[in-house]
């Protein structure tokens, strides 16, 4: 994994500059002596997640969003490789299959490229590709493996969706996105 290179003072400088306050206003709203600003907050050395999250209330800004956009990879709970599959197997083009659900290319090309999906349109996705919508979630078990006729193993089958939704939004909330924003496709 590469490392993430934020300048964290940094940005808590352009935005302590950006309100107009003063160090001394800073350390009030931080609970610190003004003498310690410097050292817990402009730093060379690494902050701690509990501290940034101190500087992120009383400045009103996420810091933890230039952690965010520097992820090297998108965590998404929607298969798009899956989707993208389906369509060709099915021998649709994307333009096609975008009609067929009632979305724009530009927002297929979205869903295919990792974004958020709402899941009544993994619904619709799934009833128009004639799969089962546990199909195009990443680690979610079939119903065949699931041994449907099993009440327990139902039940089980809704906590893990239960779960990927939890982990979704936990997941939102880290990169500093409001956890129910997702893109309006249906």
């Amino acid at each position: 994994m590469s490392e993430l290179n934020v300048n964290i003072g940094l940005a808590i400088e352009q935005r302590v500059n950006e309100l107009g306050i003063s160090k001394s206003e800073l350390a009030r709203r931080l609970g610190i002596a003004q003498q310690n600003v410097n050292k817990v907050v402009f730093s060379k050395e690494s902050l701690d997640t509990a501290k940034l999250m101190e500087i992120s209330k009383a400045l009103d800004y996420n810091f933890f969003e230039l952690y965010a956009n520097l992820s090297p990879k998108k965590t998404s709970l929607f298969n798009s490789t899956k989707l993208q599959s389906l369509i060709n197997d099915k021998g649709l083009g994307n333009i096609e299959f975008a009609s067929k659900v009632g979305l724009t290319r530009n927002e297929l090309a979205n869903i295919l490229e990792g974004g958020d999906v709402s899941l009544s349109m993994v619904e619709k996705i799934a009833e128009a590709l004639d799969v089962k919508p546990t199909e195009l979630i990443n680690g979610a078990i079939s119903t065949a493996e699931a041994h449907s006729d099993s009440d327990s193993s139902l039940l089980e089958l809704e906590k893990q969706i239960i779960e990927l939704k939890a982990e979704n939004k936990v997941l939102r909330e880290l990169q500093g996105l409001p956890a129910r924003r997702m893109v309006n496709v249906g």
